[in-house]
């Protein structure tokens, strides 16, 4: 007969307190003092060159798998100084099946 009650962890009486008693007192002391964040020189590599292979990995994937085109490139240079100061693009939808009805 299956028995809902386990020995192993048993319930505790006081009902507002922790199933489980955890231990995690290891002596660190979270404050002003405590380094959250690491700038230090070695990091800040790790962390550019982390970003640049990211980069370079969602790229090569984007353009294999959703075939990325970029047309019209040359109309560009025409406009310069409407778009030196920045532009914003919207693409239109395309499917990827290439089924298009």
């Amino acid at each position: 007969m299956f028995d809902p009650k386990t020995n192993r962890f048993p319930y505790p009486i006081d009902t507002a307190s922790h199933y489980l008693v955890v231990k995690k007192d290891d002596g660190t002391v979270f404050d002003e003092n405590y380094p959250y964040i690491d700038n230090s020189f070695r990091a800040r590599l790790w962390e550019g060159f982390v970003r640049v292979l990211l980069y370079a990995f969602v790229f090569l994937v984007v353009r294999t798998r959703l075939g990325l085109k970029v047309e019209g490139r040359e109309n560009l240079k025409k406009h310069r100084a409407e778009i030196k100061n920045g532009v914003i693009s919207v693409g239109q939808n395309e499917e990827i099946s290439g089924s298009r009805t």
